[in-house]
């Protein structure tokens, strides 16, 4: 449930920001051409942030179905069958 609230406040966070962005350019626009350079700049790379940002969003989600997936795995094998912690056998030949 933690992973779904970081996830949507994330996007609600670029949402945001891409909005505040997009507000401040207008502003700007009319002000000066240097300021339009650098603001496209940051522009580019603000959607470059934005990729890795969902990028990363996608491998957390990933590992987190990863991590159940193995948990549910040590589940069924510590319910099925306890096994001593290590890796011997305490079989006599």
């Amino acid at each position: 449930m933690e992973i779904a609230i970081i996830i949507t406040g994330g996007l609600v966070l670029m949402t945001a920001v891409a909005s505040a962005f997009g507000y401040l350019t207008e502003k700007r626009k009319r002000e000066s051409p240097e300021l339009e350079k650098q603001i496209a700049e940051m522009e580019r790379r603000l959607s470059l942030l934005e990729d890795r940002a969902v990028d990363k969003e996608a491998r957390v989600e990933q590992i987190a179905q990863e991590v159940s997936f193995v948990n549910k795995l040590v589940e069924d094998n510590l319910g099925g069958s306890r096994a001593p912690a290590s890796g011997s056998d305490s079989t006599s030949r």
